[in-house]
């Protein structure tokens, strides 16, 4: 199978392509600035692999939230270069694509230097996948290390200002979970953390491990592929332009 995955949801651009035993992967952190680069990347990566676009089999793409320049530049591009064709997308939470790839790392070096999870006794952690939202608000997303694949394709997503995260930071302190890991966009929107014993972490995508996941689950992700005409961008909130139009 040739599979895309494509996430320009923030500030980094990120490609992975599989082509059988082959693999090409690319980061790249362009602040909203993806018009710019993501065709020649795809365009590039594409070559390095020697595979052609009419190729591709599956897109899992980041549905956002996140900028909504980011969001629409990749669904407007799937959606062109899959003009009148009826290939498989899965739309994924951008904030699943950064908790799936953090605990998929996580897991591995659990597995390597202590029994915990070889015994499957897994930490109880909270982890934040957050994507800042502007406005000193942030979209987020809770998960568990047992990620699954409702939690992976349908979590609960907040929109919410900081202040009322710190909240719910306090809630899960309550309830005697092991520890709260956060995964970011930029860390530097969170310095009202500092006083808290969290980890923070900046985010990104481990397109291998995602596509794997993919793979290993097709029967079950079945159900949930649409086609280029059906793809939507995950907006929480309306754009600025729309809010202030109403004012």
């Amino acid at each position: 199978m040739n599979i895309l995955l494509l996430d320009s949801s923030t500030s980094n651009c990120h490609v992975t392509i599989k082509s059988d035993k082959n693999w090409v992967t690319f980061n790249t952190d362009i602040p909203y600035d993806h018009t710019e680069h993501i065709l020649r990347i795809i365009d590039n990566s594409l070559k390095t692999i020697k595979l052609k676009i009419k190729q591709i089999d599956f897109t899992i793409i980041g549905a956002g939230p996140g900028s909504f320049t980011g969001t629409r530049i990749s669904h407007s591009l799937i959606k062109g270069l899959f003009f009148n064709t009826e290939k498989s997308i899965l739309s994924v939470p951008s904030t699943s694509l950064f908790a799936f790839s953090f605990i998929s790392d996580f897991k591995k070096i659990l597995a390597s230097i202590s029994k915990i999870y070889e015994n499957n006794k897994i930490p109880n952690l909270v982890i934040f996948s957050m994507i800042f939202g502007k406005k000193n608000r942030f979209y987020f997303s809770k998960y568990k290390l047992d990620i699954g694949l409702n939690s992976f394709l349908k979590p609960e997503i907040f929109d919410m200002p900081l202040v009322e995260i710190l909240k719910q930071v306090k809630e899960d302190k309550l309830k005697n979970y092991f520890n709260d890991i956060y995964l970011v966009d930029d860390p530097t929107h969170l310095q009202s953390f500092k006083d808290y014993k969290l980890e923070k972490f900046k985010s990104y995508i481990n397109g291998i491990d995602i596509i794997n996941f993919f793979e290993s689950n097709l029967p079950e992700f079945q159900k949930f592929l649409i086609t280029p005409s059906q793809l939507l961008p995950l907006y929480i909130r309306k754009p600025d332009a729309e809010e202030n139009f109403y004012k």
